[in-house]
């Protein structure tokens, strides 16, 4: 009779956590930017609810990301089979290497436990470049654009007439020479 008991309560427990089990899923697993100081990075990341009830999801931040990163909502209600993309944004204006996890919560309306999937997140801020052009077909604009303007239009007027008196110097040379 015992096992019996012990038996039905085994087979209660675990047919309790079956209907308790919760699945989801958010991605991508790991996330590593390259940015310049002061650069806007975008992007987002996928979650899905693959439950047949409503789940609450709650993304959050943690480790040197956090004060970096911002999402357009991190409060969020997914419906059975629904797929949702959030989007992000990353900006530091200081350089450096910026580490973290973005844990995001899953749990049910009317339950208080619920699961973490966590994604890794990895920044590294480089010092900006003003040379750095993402199109090679564009000509980097530094700041002194007009004095390099003002030098090369100043070279193309006496580089060909330094040339024209240099040869005119040759030949006088050579002409005196075979006069002597």
């Amino acid at each position: 009779m015992k096992k019996l008991i012990i038996s039905t309560c085994i087979i209660l427990i675990l047919l309790t956590t079956l209907t308790l089990a919760l699945e989801a899923s958010a991605g991508p697993a790991r996330i590593t930017l390259i940015a310049n100081q002061g650069e806007l990075k975008t992007g987002r990341i996928r979650l899905f609810n693959s439950n047949n009830q409503t789940v609450n999801v709650t993304i959050m931040t943690e480790g040197t990301i956090s004060p970096l990163i911002s999402f357009n909502r991190t409060e969020h209600l997914l419906e059975p089979e629904e797929e949702r993309y959030v989007n992000y944004e990353v900006v530091s204006d200081e350089v450096g290497f910026y580490s973290g996890k973005l844990p995001i919560m899953f749990k049910y309306l009317d339950w208080e436990g619920g699961i973490i999937a966590a994604i890794t997140m990895v920044i590294n801020v480089k010092e900006a470049n003003p040379f750095d052009t993402k199109d090679p077909f564009v000509t980097p604009n530094p700041k002194n654009t007009n004095d390099d303007n003002k030098t090369a239009k100043l070279l193309a007027i006496f580089l060909p007439i330094s040339a024209i008196i240099i040869t005119m110097l040759i030949v006088l040379i050579i002409n005196k020479k075979n006069n002597l």
